[in-house]
């Protein structure tokens, strides 16, 4: 049940140029929820301290976004969660019919092994497979039902560089992207055929720079202050993949879209003309609306439901 609403954030859309991002759609560190309480005791002078809640107790209930194609909307996913682990996702269309279902299983390690896409019958379209070596995806397997073929992703590392390498069954490279690792070991280049940079400062990107084939675009980076990310939310996309490095490098679209497919220590108003958001919080300061918008027709709503 969403709790009572206490502060909108908003910020000013202006015009957007053409841009990627990813709302597959990608937030670390602890902090605590310091909430607690004291009784008085009826047979006693000494006071009793309520137990503390800590962000390990504040559970998704659902998560759900829908897309918005020129004012209207054009499909909904459904997220469903145990102990804040994504276990099933559900697609459905402008009219609220199941278009497709994914099923997601975890490792003893945490971090996602196998994520299933179905039919709305329940036939399987693609299963994807993922391979991790000292908590670093190192491989995907993608057999893909609806071509009758498997396709692999290879991802090697060395002290400055990333190599994702996709290869077709008999081995033959479909693609390769590239992701550079600054001194703090973290990816601050990408190239996929569209090479892309950030600058960071404190761990958050606060500028990037994106080559398309026929322009050159810059991008600056606006985050709130004020509240900071809290609760289950500012470890989203590590609940699927671990270490930002893996988010990055599952997102398949490098650091073009970084901000919008990673866990970031900030919540980000915007980043340039690719991409503004709108929060809406509640009393505790926990996130339960995000507007998105990508381009003057198309934005992403998500709205968060938190366990009592």
């Amino acid at each position: 049940m969403i709790k009572k609403l206490f502060q909108i954030s908003t910020v000013l859309f202006i015009s957007i140029t053409t841009g990627c991002s990813s709302s597959d759609s990608s937030i670390k560190e602890e902090i605590e929820i310091t909430e607690s309480s004291e009784e008085q005791s009826d047979n006693s002078d000494s006071e009793e301290e309520q137990p503390t809640e800590t962000e390990e107790s504040i559970f998704f209930s659902k998560i759900i976004y829908e897309n918005i194609v020129d004012g209207n909307l054009a499909a909904r996913v459904e997220f469903q969660f145990e102990e804040n682990k994504v276990v099933r996702e559900e697609g459905f269309d402008a009219v609220g019919m199941l278009q497709n279902y994914t099923t997601y299983k975890y490792g003893e390690n945490g971090l996602i092994q196998n994520r299933t896409n179905h039919n709305s019958d329940g036939s399987i379209r693609t299963i994807n497979n993922f391979g991790y070596e000292n908590n670093k995806l190192v491989s995907i397997e993608i057999i893909r039902n609806q071509f009758s073929d498997i396709i692999y992703t290879n991802i090697t590392y060395s002290n400055d560089l990333i190599e994702n390498e996709l290869v077709d069954s008999n081995g033959n490279r479909l693609m390769l992207s590239k992701y550079y690792l600054n001194d703090d070991g973290f990816i601050y280049k990408s190239d996929n055929g569209i090479p892309a940079e950030i600058t960071l400062e404190d761990g958050l990107p606060i500028s990037k720079i994106v080559q398309y084939p026929t322009n050159t675009l810059e991008f600056e980076h606006v985050y709130l202050d004020n509240p900071m990310p809290k609760g289950p939310w500012k470890n989203f996309w590590g609940k699927f993949y671990g270490s930002l490095n893996n988010q990055i490098v599952r997102s398949g679209s490098g650091v073009v879209s970084h901000e919008d497919t990673v866990d970031l220590t900030k919540y980000i108003v915007s980043a340039g003309s690719q991409l503004q958001r709108e929060y809406e919080f509640d009393v505790d300061g926990l996130p339960i609306r995000i507007e998105k918008t990508f381009s003057p027709t198309f934005k992403s709503i998500w709205e968060i439901e938190y366990q009592k």
